[in-house]
């Protein structure tokens, strides 16, 4: 594979097959950090949920070349999924400071997905203790998962913790055995009417898999 400066990855095929070119916006070599990789790609988007513009990453490829590590990361270096939930957090504070009427409500869902069906892994582990699982029956502009629940987290630490019984856990165990589907869901609201909602959609994707997980 020869990644080019001009912004393709040209994919040399065999005798009977013409060579076939992908364009890109960004290449990230062994060096990039997870801090760079994600003020490249997520850290934008965080004014497109704040917007009301649900978002999505995709995080796909063979076995063994950092998909998870780049999504979820280590408690010492995370990756861009737990970055995206710190600043949007940290984003609410600030608005909640300066607006006396701004509402505004995060909840999280976390699911895998394999040939056995979808499964709510919000159920499955454990959860701060001032969090709730939330049981309403709004979806949000059908954007969310069929069969996910949703956990309400009133701060960046219960988030944290969500991330840390959840996806990077489980993503250690299972991380070749199912898809897996991380969910933010942010509110605003003008007292009690919700004004505005978007979905952030983090999907870790198993390698060589024959079911497709399909994101209309």
């Amino acid at each position: 594979i020869n990644a080019e400066y001009m912004g393709a990855i040209d994919l040399p095929g065999d005798a009977s097959r013409q060579r076939t070119a992908y364009s890109f916006h960004r290449v990230f070599w062994p060096s990039s950090s997870q801090a760079a990789v994600y003020l490249d790609t997520l850290e934008p988007l965080v004014n497109s949920l704040f917007a009301g513009d649900s978002v999505c990453a995709i995080s796909c490829g063979s076995m063994l070349v950092g998909k998870t590590h780049t999504l979820v990361g280590t408690l010492k270096h995370p990756g861009i999924l737990p970055r995206f939930c710190a600043d949007v957090f940290a984003r609410i504070l600030r608005l909640t400071r300066v607006e006396s009427g701004c509402r505004l409500r995060v909840c999280m869902s976390f699911t895998s997905v394999s040939s056995a069906g979808i499964r709510d892994c919000n159920r499955e582990v454990p959860q701060p203790s001032s969090s709730k699982l939330n049981d309403d029956a709004y979806r949000v502009d059908g954007w969310l998962l069929p069969g996910a629940s949703l956990h309400e987290l009133r701060s960046w630490e219960e988030a944290y913790a969500f991330l840390q019984s959840g996806p990077m856990r489980l993503a250690l165990v299972e991380h070749a055995a199912a898809h897996q589907v991380t969910q933010l869901v942010l509110e605003q609201f003008d007292g009690v009417h919700r004004t505005r909602s978007a979905v952030a959609s983090f999907l870790d994707l198993m390698p060589f898999s024959s079911h497709v997980l399909c994101v209309d």
